[in-house]
């Protein structure tokens, strides 16, 4: 398990297996829950209700025809702000990834210094064929 803590109260988990999912949340150190993810299939009955599910489109194919739906997905993302801890996980480093990159910049950095924050925490992030420019794509238009 490569849970990553980036803040005293949130934490990710990137290429999180969905059976595993209920384990983690059993010792109850986490608060709320959001499971972003690209596939329907719903998830187990041993976490409905401790996971927020934030549904992806699928992507078929990196291209400006996926930009704006990954973006709309991303910007609709909220996290609670009452200080309990948060896991934010994913079977996708790729989607997490987005994300992660997306909430530094609401933090105030550039899309360039997020994307690289990014990678440095989760080097599986962007590494398969036109991540690497998708992620600036949604990013570019996020600021927009």
């Amino acid at each position: 398990m490569n849970l990553i803590w980036l803040e005293d109260d949130l934490a990710i988990w990137p290429d999180a297996p969905q059976s595993e999912l209920g384990k983690q949340l059993q010792d109850g150190k986490f608060g709320h829950c959001v499971w972003l993810t690209d596939d329907a299939d719903p998830l187990a009955a041993s976490v409905v209700g401790q996971c927020a599910v934030v549904l992806f489109p699928a992507i078929t194919a990196l291209n400006d025809d996926a930009v704006a739906p990954v973006a709309e997905v991303v910007a609709a993302i909220t996290l609670p702000t009452d200080k309990s801890p948060i896991l934010i996980a994913s079977p996708s480093h790729n989607l997490l990834g987005v994300w992660l990159a997306y909430h530094l910049m609401q933090q105030g950095a550039a899309p360039v210094h997020a994307v690289a924050r990014v990678r440095a925490t989760c080097e599986q992030c962007f590494i398969e064929d036109g991540w690497d420019q998708f992620v600036y794509d949604v990013l570019y238009q996020l600021q927009a």
